[in-house]
């Protein structure tokens, strides 16, 4: 018997297998802390305005926010996705980046993010891991890393 005949027939049998064993293979699922009341909603808005706007209350607002886990949560991910979007934008050939990156001065606004995070401490990290660490793509698992 030629050997491509027996190899063909092996195939026939394993692939319908691997097809089955694809399809029952589960996802990483997806990190929630928990769905916000009405009232932590309303926290968190005046937490997002006070921190926006520099209030001055604005570190009083977050150390009430930091005793709910869920609102924690949701701080952390403000401030992930403010570092996201100062890194998406960044672009290598404007000349403030550049003098930056030569200065290490970061953009003020991601400087401040990276700031609150780790003001957050302890907090932050079940959102750093669930979110990012456990993330299927690397770069979001890569900036939890990095953040943690």
């Amino acid at each position: 018997m030629h050997p491509g005949a027996a190899t063909n027939l092996c195939r026939r049998a394993v692939l319908p297998l691997l097809a089955v064993a694809a399809g029952c293979a589960s996802t990483a699922p997806v990190y929630e802390p928990g769905k916000l009341t009405p009232q932590q909603v309303a926290q968190c808005r005046a937490v997002e305005t006070a921190y926006r706007s520099g209030a001055a209350d604005y570190p009083k607002l977050r150390d009430e926010a930091k005793r709910d886990p869920s609102v924690a949560c949701w701080l952390v991910r403000m401030f992930v996705r403010d570092i996201i979007t100062v890194r998406e934008a960044a672009r290598p050939e404007a000349d403030d980046d550049f003098l930056r990156a030569v200065a290490k001065v970061g953009d003020p606004f991601e400087v401040r993010a990276l700031a609150e995070v780790r003001e957050l401490g302890a907090l932050a990290v079940p959102t750093l891991v669930g979110d990012l660490l456990q993330h299927p793509q690397t770069h979001p698992r890569e900036l939890g890393v990095e953040l943690l």
